[in-house]
């Protein structure tokens, strides 16, 4: 049998169809966006090419090379990808909450695009792929802007995978940037600004467009028109704080993969069902695959504390890596194994729709917060950088939960911390909220509403949200009237109409069919003041 699993520059030929190409970076909660809706379209009958980094392949897309002879892995060998070299734990250990963090992701972006040639190198391989295998629509992370207008440049459609939480209005709580952060982001922006390497790289390539930003949120929305891409946010719309999104972006919910286990990993679940006969309450932890490293041996001590406080009715079930475990002796806490239970992995939703779970303490990412609201489960957040914050804002500003910060854990908020937790699982209307929202997630599960977008875009163009204007129409139709002025006589049935004589009042039955317009185009383009998502 052979392998779909390639080289990059290696593409097969396929049956007819619009192609799909999925452009994505080796860090999990992106790539799982990029894996769920590319099998997805797979599935559909589309051929997929999914292009990503040698060391961001992942056995679930061998897995699926292997079962779909339509679904490519391109596996990029050469150059430098620039998103793998940046320093998380850094960011995620960054003061000053949501500007802080902030301001160092744009030092560390600084400190990796200082390797252009190595970054034009991998992109150069990205375009030898999508030059040979030719895709009728690429889709990719919002870190490929160059990629983007190299694809644009080529006529072809594309859609940005908008991971991070999609920011509608002005923002409020820990949503906000305070204006001291503000100002030094856009001093060291003056001074360093990483996008003008961007637009360097996109020179050697060859690519021309506009300079490259990465404009975030409603505010970074360009105007819908010719091959402007479209954007994927990935929740559900009720978690935006806006009942209008702007033109071509689409909420399509989390894009959860019908792939990932449904059963708990067998050695932890008679430990969880222990618990659920017990009538014991299970607090499920984790921050995520990229940042643990900000953790520290004084905050570990810090959160052993706050479980500790939550008293015999809790179990604790910790997914901490490897990496991090020693922390826990080095907090120089007493570790209770039977209470507080420590796993390097596990799997996550599965977890989280045990009965035994109550709470989840999550940083606020957002494919955990997705995750965790789909199983109904009250959240705290922890956020640590980016947005994080903003997603942690949009579970206390809706409910779901509350809200905890790493500068209190770091000043030792253990009270405050098993206050928050016992508050979200002893107050009805977390679990409420959550139990609703969590409805919504499943009655709309799976990327359907995220693969119908990209089929609209396959086969109905870029344009196809703006079909409603009928500008193309409009302009044929008024073609057609002045041709048919440039005669003598206009003929219509039960009418005779002089071209030179005033016309006379006539019912629209009457109408000559070049000259009759639709009243409810007009009234669309008239009454539309509130865009379209």
């Amino acid at each position: 049998m052979q392998s779909n699993f390639m080289a990059a520059g290696a593409v097969e030929e396929c049956q007819p169809s619009k192609r799909i190409a999925f452009l994505t970076v080796p860090l999990s909660g992106h790539r799982r966006l990029a894996v769920s809706l590319a099998g997805e379209m797979a599935t559909r009958g589309f051929p997929v090419d999914l292009l990503v980094g040698e060391q961001g392949v992942t056995d679930e897309m061998r897995s699926l090379a292997a079962e779909r002879p339509n679904f490519v892995v391109h596996a990029i060998t050469r150059g430098t990808e620039m998103i793998s070299q940046m320093d998380f734990q850094r960011v995620a250990s960054s003061t000053g909450r949501l500007g802080g963090s902030k301001y160092t992701l744009f030092q560390c972006i600084d400190d990796v695009s200082h390797d252009l040639e190595g970054m034009v190198e991998h992109w150069r391989e990205m375009i030898e792929v999508l030059s040979v295998s030719r895709p009728d629509v690429v889709v990719l992370d919002h870190a490929h802007k160059v990629m983007q207008q190299w694809a644009e440049e080529q006529g072809i459609p594309t859609v940005i995978l908008h991971t991070p939480y999609f920011q509608t209005g002005s923002p409020t709580g820990c949503a906000r940037i305070n204006p001291a952060d503000g100002r030094r982001l856009d001093e060291f922006l003056q001074v360093s600004n990483p996008f003008m390497r961007l637009d360097k790289a996109k020179e050697m390539l060859g690519i021309a467009g506009q300079d490259i930003n990465l404009g975030e949120g409603e505010e970074g929305a360009g105007a819908a028109h010719g091959l402007a891409p479209h954007t994927l946010v990935f929740c559900e719309p009720e978690l935006l704080n806006t009942a209008h999104l702007p033109p071509r972006v689409h909420a399509v919910g989390p894009c959860l993969s019908d792939r990932d286990p449904v059963t708990v990993d067998a050695h932890l679940l008679p430990w969880l069902d222990a618990a659920a006969a017990c009538g014991q309450k299970v607090l499920y932890v984790a921050f995520g695959t990229l940042a643990n490293g900000f953790l520290t041996a004084t905050a570990v001590g810090t959160l052993l504390d706050a479980f500790n406080g939550l008293g015999e009715g809790w179990r604790i079930l910790w997914s901490l890596p490897q990496a991090q475990q020693p922390l826990l002796a080095d907090s120089g806490r007493n570790l209770d194994g039977d209470r507080v239970r420590v796993e390097p992995f596990v799997r996550q939703r599965a977890v989280l729709a045990h009965p035994a779970v109550r709470v989840f303490l999550t940083h606020g990412g957002q494919s955990s917060v997705n995750e965790g609201i789909a199983a109904g489960r009250p959240l705290v957040c922890l956020p640590l950088f980016c947005d994080q914050y903003e997603m942690a804002e949009s579970v206390r500003r809706h409910g779901l939960g509350l809200v905890f910060h790493k500068d209190e854990l770091l000043e030792g908020g253990d009270r405050r911390l098993g206050c928050l937790i016992s508050r979200v699982e002893d107050e009805q209307r977390f679990r409420e909220k959550a139990g609703r929202h969590g409805w919504l997630m499943r009655i709309r599960g799976g990327c359907r509403r995220a693969a119908e977008v990209i089929e609209s875009i396959a086969y109905a163009g870029a344009e196809f949200q703006e079909l409603w204007e009928g500008k193309e129409e409009e302009a044929e139709g008024q073609a057609q009237q002045e041709k048919c002025s440039d005669s003598a006589v206009v003929v219509a049935p039960e009418v005779k109409v002089e071209a030179a004589a005033p016309a006379p009042a006539r019912t629209l039955r009457q109408q000559p069919a070049a000259m009759v317009m639709s009243s409810s185009c007009l009234t669309l383009v008239a009454l539309r003041t509130v865009p379209g998502g």
